[in-house]
């Protein structure tokens, strides 16, 4: 089923974002491919889901295909598509449909005028000095270290199986908690800065 801004789907089946990096493209693009191999018990449309697959990678690995693709989800209004250039009347001005509203901001900016014609300079009296003080200084967050306890977790682009594998990680590899256990999952950063998510079940604390 296409979503807004993925008018055919290819992001859906490829199970990312639409703002996605050319490295988790083919990053998911791999993983659906294998899903799909004969060895995994495929579904029975396996050929034609990988027939789909396939033209989702070969449009969305093409900048140029890409940018046509992602301008096809940005469609007029239907109000907008309707209307006839030829027939349509020319919007007036906004002080002749504000009438009321134009006044009030004539009549602000004449009495702005008087008064800076008026006015009077008087003597320049410095401001005191201030105190010169430090800026502040910049705060880095602390995360919370976890420590993977299974053998060869996988890291995915999002938090479910539903979402595409951005790689493994090892038994008794440190990671830090970018963000509080939510429906199992957990967001980590590696030590390399890859970031993902990982069953929480496989992390304890050190």
């Amino acid at each position: 089923m296409a979503r807004p801004g993925d008018p055919k789907g290819h992001y859906s089946r490829l199970g990312i974002a639409v703002w996605a990096t050319q490295q988790a493209i083919d990053i998911a693009f791999q993983a659906r491919m294998r899903e799909l191999e004969p060895d995994r018990n495929p579904p029975s449309d396996a050929a034609g889901r990988r027939e789909a697959i396939l033209e989702a990678h070969r449009t969305l690995s093409d900048p140029v295909l890409r940018r046509a693709y992602d301008a096809e989800s940005a469609v007029p209004d239907d109000d907008e598509a309707d209307a006839d250039p030829a027939t349509a009347a020319p919007a007036s001005p906004w002080y002749r449909q504000r009438p009321l509203l134009f006044g009030v901001v004539a009549s602000a900016t004449m009495a702005l005028i008087a008064a800076a014609i008026v006015r009077t300079p008087g003597p320049m009296v410095p401001a005191p000095a201030r105190a010169l003080t430090p800026p502040p200084m910049a705060v880095v967050p602390r995360y919370e270290r976890r420590v993977v306890t299974g053998s060869g977790v996988n890291l995915r682009l999002g938090p479910g199986t539903e979402h595409a594998l951005a790689g493994r990680v090892a038994r008794g590899e440190t990671v830090d908690l970018l963000q509080a256990e939510t429906d199992g999952w957990a967001h980590v950063r590696l030590g390399d800065g890859r970031r993902g998510y990982i069953a929480a079940r496989f992390l304890t604390a050190p």
